[in-house]
């Protein structure tokens, strides 16, 4: 099965510990984004979960940092030793090592589907919302987030003062490919990819002219 992700194989050569030590980061504004963004991602979920004991599936999730609460959550990856990672570390219940368009999770099964930081690597985005919307519960939500992608934004100068330092100094060929973004999303455009796939737009906020999150519930009226 072809990879929807632009750069695979130099996705999966990241360390388990990737997003750990960005947690730690030496450069306190990567440190400050990083952990805001976990920690936003977390206050929604609670807003959003009736009990822990219900379903989260999160797509892409990568170590999971974002899940230090014993949440219910299903990982989905291609990155195998990071969920291995996520699941020594008790940030997920299960492991999918499996593309996160085509999962093996039953039809409406979550009442939470997360994916942060994904949409803008996926060459058919649609592909991966329409997924979330058949594993979501009938009165889901899918909690997303993605970079704030404009010319008046703090988020693109300084990811391309990142990809030149990692990709042009450091010789990393991950940031050479600009860490595989290939979607450049505003509010409009993210929301109207989510309208068109099926969802109600229930709560959309740019975080420090850097991040876009959205809350998006599934239409039930969409067959």
């Amino acid at each position: 099965m072809a990879s929807e992700f632009v750069t695979p194989r130099e996705y999966n050569q990241l360390s388990p510990l990737y997003y750990d030590n960005l947690l730690k980061s030496k450069n306190p504004l990567r440190k400050a984004f990083h952990n805001g963004r976990f920690i936003f991602t977390k206050n929604l979920v609670r807003k959003y979960l009736a009990n822990k004991d219900e379903v989260i599936v999160d797509l892409a999730c990568g170590s999971c940092n974002w899940n230090n609460e014993g949440f219910n959550v299903i990982g989905v990856d291609v990155a195998v030793d990071m969920l291995k990672h996520a699941k020594r570390q008790g940030r997920i219940k299960k492991a999918l090592i499996e593309e996160c368009f085509n999962t093996s999770n039953k039809d409406k099964k979550a009442m939470i589907v997360v994916m942060t930081e994904l949409l803008e690597h996926l060459l058919e985005p649609e592909k991966t919302i329409r997924e979330a919307r058949r594993i979501l519960s009938e009165n889901g939500v899918v909690i997303c987030s993605v970079p704030y992608d404009v010319n008046l934004s703090l988020w693109k100068p300084l990811f391309k003062l990142l990809c030149f330092y990692e990709g042009t100094i450091l010789a990393k060929e991950y940031f050479k490919k600009e860490a595989g973004h290939v979607n450049h999303f505003n509010r409009r455009t993210i929301k109207k990819l989510f309208i068109k796939n099926g969802f109600n737009i229930e709560f959309v906020k740019i975080k420090y002219l850097m991040t876009i999150f959205l809350v998006c519930r599934k239409d039930s009226k969409v067959l």
